[in-house]
């Protein structure tokens, strides 16, 4: 997405430290004049702020529920991202 210029790239995470961090490291590369193309929301992936058929791609990272969640916690949370990600 960083190669292309015509893209709008959106990121988000129910965290806001994770949502800083990969704006900067997305629009601070070295040696790259970026040009804060990539913005950030802090948001639950569960009910995205965003309008139906306005998104092209989605790229995701679901947590294992080690480090992040549960397991448990995971048996609900995929279906129902995956529901709001086909919206």
């Amino acid at each position: 997405a960083l190669a292309r210029k015509d893209i709008f790239s959106l990121n988000g995470d129910a965290d806001g430290r994770c949502v800083k961090r990969t704006v900067m490291n997305c629009n601070e590369r070295e040696g790259e004049a970026v040009g804060g193309r990539v913005h950030g929301v802090r948001w639950d992936a569960r009910a995205l702020p965003l309008r139906p058929d306005s998104v092209d791609v989605i790229v995701v990272d679901m947590p294992f529920g080690r480090r992040v969640g549960s397991k448990e916690d995971n048996v609900t949370l995929y279906p129902a991202c995956i529901r709001e990600m086909r919206r």
